[in-house]
């Protein structure tokens, strides 16, 4: 069985699989709604997952790291709400093989 390495990339490239979102409008600067959404998504999966500090994280999606402690507060309110959004993130969890 082959293992996949878990980083920021192989994260976003999840999201893009699952999402069709290219990885160029993940790691930019859209305020799009759905794309905002998956970006968000990767953000709870990268501190989850791989244990980043928000700053961590931040530096990895070229952005600030208040906006993505804003950002994770945001995730949690949606995920919590929302069945869509817990839906997506088992899909992006799902193609990590998490």
């Amino acid at each position: 069985m082959k293992t996949k390495l878990l980083n920021t990339f192989a994260i976003i490239k999840a999201a893009e699989s699952v999402t069709g979102k290219p990885v160029k409008e993940i790691r930019g600067s859209t305020r799009v709604a759905s794309v905002v959404a998956v970006r968000n998504l990767c953000y709870k999966v990268a501190k989850e997952q791989l244990n980043l500090a928000d700053r961590d994280i931040a530096a990895s999606f070229g952005r600030d790291r208040s906006a993505v402690t804003h950002s994770l507060k945001q995730v949690e309110k949606h995920l919590a709400q929302r069945a869509n959004y817990r839906v997506l993130l088992s899909l992006i969890e799902e193609e990590l093989g998490l």
